[in-house]
């Protein structure tokens, strides 16, 4: 079992050293430049299909380690893309019932939901732990949306 053991950890660990790739080409040939050029960046692999005279339907065809090269490029690339960040929400009212105005309010901020609840509901008890905004518990849909930022309110 120790064996077992030693080997599984010694297989993944292989795996993860193994991580960083270096391609040499095998031939000086335009292609396998352009092979070379894609495990930098896709950028690079456009510029390079470029100055070679490719547009990008003729990559379509291209294969390096037959892979087709834009897959190729995508799995060896050196340049990882950059995380995408969400900034904000925009919220779209679906009807102006007191309930959607209640949540919209929510979203925005505790002065505004506190505004809206004494306009719309006075004294509703049990408000909160009824309310549904989006299919989701008010305290869940305010932790979700406001503090991901200001949450933009669209009044249609």
């Amino acid at each position: 079992m120790q064996k077992l053991a030693l080997a599984m950890l010694f297989l993944s660990s292989t795996t993860l050293v193994h991580a960083d790739y270096k391609f040499i080409g095998a031939d000086e040939t335009p292609l396998t430049e352009l092979c070379i050029a894609a495990t930098t960046s896709t950028d690079v692999m456009y510029t390079t299909a470029e100055s070679l005279g490719l547009s990008t339907k003729d990559l379509d065809s291209v294969r390096c380690n037959n892979t087709p090269i834009k897959r190729f490029a995508l799995k060896y690339s050196s340049a990882s893309p950059a995380p995408l960040a969400i900034s904000g929400y925009l919220l779209k009212k679906s009807d102006s019932s007191a309930f959607t105005e209640l949540c919209a309010a929510a979203a925005i901020s505790d002065t505004e939901y506190v505004k809206v609840k004494k306009l719309l509901f006075r004294n509703e008890p049990m408000l909160e732990s009824e309310l549904k905004c989006n299919g989701r518990p008010l305290k869940t849909f305010v932790r979700k949306f406001r503090e991901v930022g200001a949450a933009q309110i669209s009044l249609r």
